[in-house]
């Protein structure tokens, strides 16, 4: 368990994301999305935060690149549903791999 693992800080973004906190959010997303899944969120990390297209993604992660549109795919899925109302500017549109 990493400190971003932590009990003490998934409480404490638990409270700021259950606040309004837009960072907390999007931080919470990303532990929790990482130990589900760790490849995918470091997908979402590189192609997200990072700005990387899929192909500097999947050279990053010595992986092909239809993986990462796949991953980034079902990241995107997860996201829709886990906040709609966000913009599809924020959670990019189908297609837009």
């Amino acid at each position: 368990m990493t400190d971003d693992e932590s009990p003490g800080v998934i409480t404490e973004l638990l409270r700021a994301a259950a606040a309004g906190d837009a960072i907390a959010d999007e931080r919470l997303f990303t532990v929790v999305y990482a130990a589900i899944d760790p490849r995918r969120a470091r997908v979402v990390e590189l192609r997200w935060f990072a700005g990387l297209d899929a192909t500097e993604v999947a050279k990053l992660l010595n992986v092909g690149t239809a993986t990462v549109t796949r991953d980034w795919a079902a990241a995107r899925l997860v996201g829709r549903r886990t906040w709609p109302e966000v913009p599809e500017v924020i959670v990019p549109a189908r297609g837009s791999a």
